[in-house]
C-alpha cells in the first residue's frame, strides 16, 4: 500500500495548493498543516508531532485521515482523466468502424495530444496505426506511415535502453563480486552504449533520464579517473531533479525519485560530506525496505 509521502510526491504544486485550501475551508486545520509539513519534507516525524502538539496515537490517526484525503483527491482529479483516456484507446477499433472517417480522424488527433501529454508511448502507436489506416486513400498516407514507423522505432529504442539498464546492473553485480579489470571494462562499454543509444532521440526526456541515471550511477560506483568528476555528478543531479519535477504525474519518475535520493546519499557519503548526506539519509531511511526489495541491482 502506498505511503503518504509517496502519494503526496505525486501531487503537482497546483494540486497540492488546491487540496491544502480545501482542507482549510473544511476547518481541518491540523490535517492541512500535516499535509504541508509532509509536502515540504523538512522535518522528522518527532518534530512534526511536536509542532502539531499531538502524541504518537493522535499522529497516526491524523496521518491516516490525511492519507485518505489525498487518495480521494487523486481519485477525483488525477486518475479519472487518465483512465478515461486509456478507455478511449481500448475502444479505438469501435471508433474507426462506427464513426465516419472525418469524425474518427478528428477524435484520434485529440486522443493523440492527450497521450503525448501523459507520455503514453505504447498507446500512441495504436493511434498512429489507426490514423495510417484511415488515410490509406489519402495524400497523407505516406506522412502517417512515416510518423507510425518513427514512433515504433522510438518505442523499440526505449524498450532496448530499459533492457540494457537491466543488463548493466546485472553486470555490476558481477563486478561487486570479483572487481576485476575485464568486468570493469565491460561496465564502461555497457554504460557508453546506453548513453549513445539514448542520444539518438535528444528530444526524449525519458531516454535522457535513463542515460543520466546510468551515467551518475557509473561515476559514483565504478572508478573513473576524470577531471571535474564531482562537478559533473552534482550538475547531473541538479538537471535530473529538474526534469523529474516537470512530470509529477509520471509513475515511473515518481518511483525513480527514491533511486535519485539514494544515489545522492551514496555520493555525499563517499565524499564524507556528512551534513549533505544526512539530508538524503532522512529521506530514504523510512523506505529502506522498499529500496531493498523493489530497487535491488
Amino acid at each position: 500500500m502506498p505511503k503518504i509521502k509517496d502519494l503526496i510526491k505525486q501531487l503537482s504544486l497546483e494540486d497540492f495548493e488546491q487540496l491544502y485550501a480545501s482542507l482549510l475551508e473544511l476547518g481541518a486545520d491540523k490535517q492541512a498543516e500535516l499535509l504541508k509539513m509532509i509536502h515540504e519534507d523538512q522535518m522528522t516525524e518527532a518534530e512534526v508531532r511536536a509542532a502539531l502538539k499531538i502524541g504518537v496515537n493522535a499522529y497516526r490517526t491524523l496521518n491516516s485521515r490525511v492519507k485518505k484525503r489525498v487518495e480521494e483527491y487523486m481519485l477525483q482529479h488525477l486518475e479519472s482523466p487518465k483512465l478515461d483516456l486509456l478507455k478511449k484507446v481500448a475502444n479505438l477499433k469501435e471508433l474507426v468502424f462506427a464513426q465516419r472517417p472525418s469524425v474518427a480522424i478528428t477524435t484520434l488527433k485529440k486522443i493523440e495530444k492527450e497521450l503525448i501529454n501523459y507520455d503514453l508511448s505504447h498507446e500512441l502507436v495504436q493511434v498512429y496505426q489507426a490514423l495510417k489506416k484511415l488515410h490509406l486513400h489519402s495524400k497523407l498516407y505516406f506522412e502517417y506511415s512515416q510518423i507510425y514507423n518513427r514512433h515504433v522505432a522510438y518505442l523499440l529504442t526505449v524498450d532496448k535502453v530499459e533492457i540494457m539498464l537491466g543488463e548493466y546492473f546485472k553486470k555490476y553485480g558481477d563486478f561487486l563480486l570479483n572487481g576485476d579489470e575485464r568486468t570493469q571494462l565491460e561496465l564502461n562499454l555497457r554504460c557508453s552504449e546506453i548513453i549513445s543509444t539514448a542520444a539518438k532521440y535528444p528530444d526524449s526526456h525519458r531516454l535522457w533520464v535513463y542515460k543520466t541515471l546510468a551515467d551518475l550511477f557509473h561515476r559514483i560506483f565504478v572508478p573513473i579517473p576524470e577531471n571535474n568528476q564531482n562537478k559533473l555528478i552534482e550538475a547531473g543531479f541538479k538537471q535530473l531533479i529538474q526534469v523529474l519535477e516537470q512530470y509529477p504525474m509520471d509513475i515511473t519518475y515518481t518511483n525513480l525519485q527514491w533511486v535519485v535520493d539514494y544515489l545522492q546519499w551514496e555520493y555525499w557519503h563517499s565524499r564524507k560530506q556528512h551534513k549533505e548526506a544526512e539530508v538524503f539519509y532522512e529521506k530514504i531511511s523510512p523506505h529502506i525496505d522498499r529500496l531493498l526489495t523493489n530497487f535491488d541491482n
